[in-house]
């Protein structure tokens, strides 16, 4: 019903070509706020820097989980800012501290420039977890159930994956992955110290991630037959 659309909708309805994408940048621009009882703060991250917005709840105990907000867009269009709002609602109620990056855009930056941004946050997430007053990948029915896309990322660039013991981690990683129980900090740390300790183990489980990423999960095919 014609009541019921978005007033935006009409924005995006046009082809995306090389005159319209600076219009559609513009409107992309637009900053929101991520609301009440949600602290905004701005890192500069990295090398190339990435700017990344931080967004934690004002109330609750820490630690928390948190989650990695890619700002829609397609790679080529969209700021932390325009989304500040639907992620500062995340935060808010859910509890987690939303991490978003401005990450680099195409076609000025080809892929995968934006995705290194989006995965050198997420490291830089991981090393200031404490900082952030972030516990990282804390089981609950949200997280056992949706870890892939970042675990295929991490054998996509050969990083060993270990990480609490959950279930869609374990579909994804397959042997590539070591675990431990859920929820356990310390069994979390010593995992860690572990592999730290242990440079030709993590080399064996970087390389069986990445060959499980290109010939078990195939994502090579997969990438032709989005392209197609």
């Amino acid at each position: 019903a014609a009541d019921l659309r978005s007033p935006v909708l009409a924005l995006t309805m046009f082809s995306m070509t090389a005159r319209t994408l600076p219009l559609a940048r513009a409107l992309f621009r637009i900053n929101t706020r991520p609301g009440h009882d949600v602290t905004l703060t701005e890192h500069v991250i990295g090398e190339p820097a990435v700017r990344v917005l931080v967004m934690t709840p004002s109330e609750g105990s820490t630690p928390r989980p948190a989650v990695l907000w890619i700002h829609g867009g397609g790679m080529v269009i969209g700021t932390p800012e325009f989304e500040a709002g639907g992620a500062g609602r995340l935060a808010r109620e859910l509890g987690v501290v939303a991490v978003s990056p401005d990450y680099r855009l195409a076609p000025e930056n080809p892929f995968p420039a934006g995705l290194d941004d989006c995965m050198a946050t997420l490291r830089w997430m991981r090393s200031n977890a404490e900082d952030l007053g972030i516990d990282p990948d804390p089981k609950n029915p949200w997280s056992d159930q949706s870890t892939m896309n970042k675990v295929i990322d991490y054998m996509f660039f050969g990083v060993p994956v270990l990480g609490y013991d959950l279930h869609e981690s374990r579909v994804s990683a397959g042997d590539a992955g070591r675990f431990v129980t859920a929820n356990d900090e310390r069994a979390l740390a010593k995992g860690i110290g572990d592999l730290l300790d242990d440079t030709e183990t993590r080399r064996r489980m970087g390389e069986a991630g990445y060959k499980r990423v290109r010939e078990t999960l195939a994502v090579d095919r997969m990438a032709l037959l989005l392209a197609d």
